[in-house]
């Protein structure tokens, strides 16, 4: 709850540090960057965890039956706020405290200009999942908690405002004016089963094609978009707002009158979603039926020389019709003259706009729905893969976001190339990588047997960089592999055919 500018000087400071939470919905500082985890769904020891990124891929694993037991993925980057590289300490974070910077006494500071800022949030749960394949078919189903919020071309006032609060005086009495910057956020749990089939098998050619069916239990959401604010601080004491468009919507688990959790039902609201794509591979060897092996395990993994795909990713929506409320705010203005925001509640906090905007009866009056749709973080996805010599191989990813949806998460642009050590209990590889199509970082992953680990960030845990994020995903997993049965026994035929060959 925020504090009276009478009750001293540093509840003033913090209150005023506060005071654009309407704009800028659910960000924080160290806030989370998506990214699609290279280390676990480019290799050929993917398995389930493949079909994150094209669930065509499924068919050409190197493994015949995949069991993902826990994964996670935490990823940060943020435009707005760092630690500067001198007191960057990496790991060393884990023993030491953050430094602190003025007289806020902050941990971060932020960045001194005028670009447009971003900030996100994407973080994975990866429950138990599996894939199995039998012949040219390929099946799998997976479970994962999905928490995401998105918020980009922040005006780069509003993080000054947030760290420096009203008192600044660099900011006093200069007119602002913003337009079409949004935020939206969503908590969902994500239940996929996925099918892959090679549809083309000739000569050196083969052509999978995928989709991934999701069924989406959303626990939270909520969104804003400005359209339009015109505002200057007058003094560290006074704002002036006007001609504000702007829509918010928003479903909790929390009560709308209060901050008592609502767990009837958990789920405030559901969809559907769908993951689509298609993989060409091209084989060392010239494809035959399947004369010999009657036994699946027996059918090796067919090599190739490179792969290539397409799928789009994450299409499909959240509507929420539980704990749920839109609100629109049609070109108001006034002036806030000691502000304060009571955030006991969600409708508490939209009394404080409501009755500043439309009076002291205007209570309810920006209220539009009571239900809300949220998108997907839609995305197009290329996929590459080349197989150098023998255990080396090169991938290349790349992808780029889609907005199906008025109000929908957005993943930012992504375009990186790894090269990459395998084999069946031990591969590394090094991604490099480019987000947003300005933003460098390196990275590095290991696997070893049934354990990955990795990072896209590895100058931030070295402390080389400046601190703006840092991310870290993992995964326990089983699995089978092609062409390797339990026990020795072939066929007197499959035999044969093997001596054949050998001579």
């Amino acid at each position: 709850m925020f504090s009276s500018t009478k009750a001293g000087k540093s509840n003033k400071n913090n209150m005023y540090k506060k005071l654009f939470f309407f704009f800028i919905l659910l960000q924080s500082p160290f806030i989370l960057k998506a990214q699609d985890m290279i280390g676990l769904t480019s290799s050929n020891y993917s398995g389930i965890s493949g079909a994150m990124i094209n669930p065509s891929s499924l068919s050409f694993m190197k493994t015949r039956m995949d069991i993902r037991i826990l994964g996670n993925q935490t990823f940060g980057f943020n435009t707005a706020y760092y630690i500067p590289a001198k007191d960057n300490k990496g790991l060393g974070f884990i023993n030491t405290p953050l430094p602190v910077y003025g007289s806020q006494k902050e941990n971060y500071i932020y960045y001194n200009n005028k670009d447009q800022k971003q900030l996100y949030i994407d973080q994975r749960i990866l429950g138990p999942a599996f894939s199995l394949t039998y012949k040219k078919h390929t099946i799998g189903f997976s479970t994962q908690f999905r928490a995401m919020a998105t918020s980009d071309k922040i005006p780069y006032e509003l993080p000054i405002i947030q760290y420096e609060g009203l008192k600044y005086k660099d900011l006093h009495n200069i007119r602002f004016s913003d337009f079409e910057f949004s935020a939206a956020t969503q908590a969902w749990a994500e239940f996929a089963l996925s099918y892959s089939y090679v549809v083309h098998s000739s000569f050196a050619n083969r052509i999978a094609v995928g989709a991934s069916l999701k069924l989406l239990k959303g626990n939270t959401g909520a969104y804003l978009e400005n359209q339009n604010v015109n505002f200057f601080i007058g003094n560290d004491t006074t704002i002036y707002i006007n001609n504000l468009i702007a829509k918010a919507g928003y479903s909790s688990p929390l009560h709308l009158d209060s901050k008592t959790y609502d767990s009837d039902p958990t789920f405030k609201g559901s969809g559907v979603g769908l993951d689509i794509g298609f993989t060409y591979m091209n084989a060392k060897r010239a494809y035959e039926i399947n004369t010999f092996r009657k036994r699946q395990c027996e059918i090796p993994y067919d090599d190739y020389n490179f792969k290539f795909g397409v799928s789009i990713l994450d299409i499909g929506a959240i509507t929420y019709n539980q704990n749920a409320r839109a609100h629109f705010y049609d070109g108001v203005s006034a002036k806030w003259k000691d502000p304060k925001i009571s955030f006991d509640s969600f409708n508490g906090l939209f009394h404080t706009f409501d009755t500043l905007f439309y009076g002291k009866n205007g209570a309810g009056n920006s209220v539009v729905a009571e239900k809300i749709t949220i998108g997907l973080p839609t995305a197009l996805s290329i996929q590459g893969d080349i197989h150098i010599n023998k255990n080396w191989y090169t991938s290349v990813l790349y992808t780029q976001p889609i907005k199906l949806y008025k109000y929908s998460l957005t993943r930012p642009a992504f375009m990186g190339i790894t090269p990459r050590y395998e084999t069946r209990n031990f591969e590394a590889g090094i991604p490099l990588s480019l987000l947003s199509y300005t933003y460098p970082q390196v990275g590095m992953y290991m696997r070893f047997g049934f354990f990955t680990i990795g990072t896209e960030q590895l100058l931030n845990f070295l402390g080389w960089n400046n601190l703006n994020g840092a991310n870290i995903y993992f995964s326990f997993k089983i699995n089978l592999q092609k062409g390797s049965c339990f026990n020795a026994y072939e066929s007197p035929c499959h035999s044969y055919r093997s001596n054949f060959r050998r001579k």
